[in-house]
């Protein structure tokens, strides 16, 4: 290379990216395919793609600090306590809520912010969960709020400075939230989050991927607030939104995320940087006219509200395929069918050996696991009964008014409870193999067992009539069900990163037993 030349690259943006842009990271240059890397680096000089950080701005969410304080969840109206006397038109303004420990305080809607709380509320790409998940957020000081007349904010303000959150062993996660290091320092209050005024749409992507990628829009009326375990990217003009939710929600976004992502703590899991989604390269806007948005927008809308648990799994249906093909004919790829089918391979090739070197330290990390034992299985087993209600009691649904008939148990419950499966042990209830309650009729039967659940100490059953047990039961069974799917849900984010299958059943196993539910 002459002198010449290379004066010439000095000049040349693309050769020496600006301080703190990571163009290509070192994973990305090992793994990437030669003739793939050709392809996009024309497409790059052809103006055909442009980095995210040229379109879009990038941002963590809300870091509280103190989660058990500042995220609470609101009670639906007819299950608020008697003692609030909060009336429907009460209802409109203020809410009663739940902190992290459970203990309910009334607070004034103002000063409660929907929450996106973590992939699992991104249910698809134009779809965002919604919960009963809310932000503790004031910006007043009390001279403010007291001339508000804001008494229910005022009280929970209090209760920050004087209740110890201590959900957890770690000493980082519990004590007063505020005379936590990092939460006594921020300005002008101790419970100033900052959370962002959001007057424009944005799009939510997550920090962490397994087999789900997934880029949500959140439409400019949402009030939700992002949480940290998110990113959100702000386009510098709303028109490019589409372009890049697409983008995101593509084969060829889904495979350079997977590229420049970085496996974090052998648990192969891809994390995913700001900096690495700023070098991610996207449709250009000023490439893709109108009618060519168009058919992209057609394309996308069954893509964008499919919901999927594995992406992957997606990649081999044909609304997947003729949207990826579509994005990578507008990127300026010349054949894209055989470039879907190359970029899918190497896809697919690179989260099999992200997740083959998961699988090649895990027994080692089950060898160091082993010295925790049971003090392990326990702290998981806790984690997660403290994420979940109590397991449903049949009782709550027999209502007023039905007649009730004592049924003995015939022994103490010593084994896990279950109902006859024979022919003629169908209206029996039995601990292990010990049967300790005879009933009429198999509806009473299960009726037993859920209350001997909540309640293995009783010595006798009160059964309601037969007229109405066919009612009370089919409800029971239909919040059993929903009770289990929230229980899921807690079990699959305490036990994220524990790869050993056998530790996975035995801690739920106790969280089950923890409940009530087992």
């Amino acid at each position: 290379m002459t002198f010449g030349v290379k004066l010439e690259r000095l000049r040349d943006r693309a050769a020496f990216p600006p301080l703190g842009h990571v163009e290509k990271r070192w994973g990305q240059l090992l793994r990437e395919q030669p003739s793939l890397s050709v392809e996009f680096q024309t497409l790059v000089t052809n103006g055909t793609l442009v980095p995210l950080s040229r379109l879009a701005r990038l941002h963590s969410g809300v870091v509280t600090r103190a989660n058990a304080f500042f995220i609470v969840r609101e009670l639906p109206f007819a299950s608020v306590p008697h003692r609030f006397g909060l009336t429907r038109k009460d209802y409109d303004k203020n809410a009663v809520v739940l902190d992290g420990v459970e203990s309910p305080f009334r607070i004034e809607r103002e000063f409660l912010k929907p929450l996106i709380k973590g992939p699992e509320d991104l249910r698809a790409s134009l779809f965002i969960r919604e919960t009963d998940l809310r932000l503790f957020d004031v910006r007043e000081g009390r001279k403010e709020l007291q001339d508000k007349g804001a008494t229910g904010a005022i009280t929970y303000i209090r209760r920050g400075e004087t209740f110890d959150y201590r959900k957890s062993s770690d000493d980082l996660k519990g004590g007063i939230p505020a005379q936590r290091a990092q939460v006594k320092v921020r300005k002008p209050y101790w419970y100033s989050l900052g959370v962002p005024d959001r007057k424009v749409a944005t799009i939510v992507v997550p920090e962490h991927y397994d087999r789900r990628y997934i880029a949500s829009e959140v439409t400019r009326d949402d009030e939700s607030v992002i949480n940290d375990t998110l990113y959100s990217v702000t386009p510098y003009k709303a028109e490019h939104l589409r372009l890049i939710l697409w983008s995101l929600n593509s084969l060829l976004g889904w495979y350079q995320i997977e590229l420049r992502g970085r496996t974090q703590h052998g648990q192969g899991v891809l994390k995913v940087k700001i900096p690495d989604f700023e070098g991610l390269l996207v449709l250009n806007p000023d490439r893709a006219d109108s009618s060519v948005q168009k058919g992209l927008a057609g394309l996308f809308k069954p893509v964008g509200l499919a919901e999927s648990s594995d992406s992957l799994s997606s990649l081999a249906d044909v609304p997947r395929n003729e949207f990826d093909e579509a994005v990578l004919r507008t990127a300026g790829f010349s054949d894209p069918a055989r470039a879907r089918a190359q970029l899918e391979t190497q896809l697919r090739a690179a989260v099999a050996e992200r997740r083959e070197r998961r699988l090649s330290v895990a027994d080692a990390k089950i060898d160091r696991r082993k010295v925790r034992g049971d003090a392990s299985l326990d702290a998981l087993a806790t984690r997660m009964a403290a994420g979940s209600d109590l397991f449903p009691d049949p009782r709550d649904f027999v209502g007023h008014g039905v007649a009730l008939t004592a049924f003995p148990v015939l022994t103490d419950v010593e084994g896990p409870l279950r109902v006859g499966t024979e022919l003629f042990s169908q209206n029996e209830v039995y601990a292990g193999d010990t049967c300790i309650a005879r009933l009429e009729d198999a509806l009473s039967a299960h009726f037993v067992k859920g209350v001997l659940l909540r309640d293995p100490g009783l010595k006798e059953v009160q059964v309601p009539a037969r007229w109405a047990l066919e009612r009370i039961v089919g409800e029971w069974d239909a919040a059993c069900k929903a009770w289990h799917h929230r229980f899921e849900e807690t079990a699959a984010l305490t036990l994220r990163h524990t790869t050993d299958e056998r530790t996975k059943r035995e801690a739920t196993n106790r969280a089950l037993i923890l409940l009530h539910a087992l």
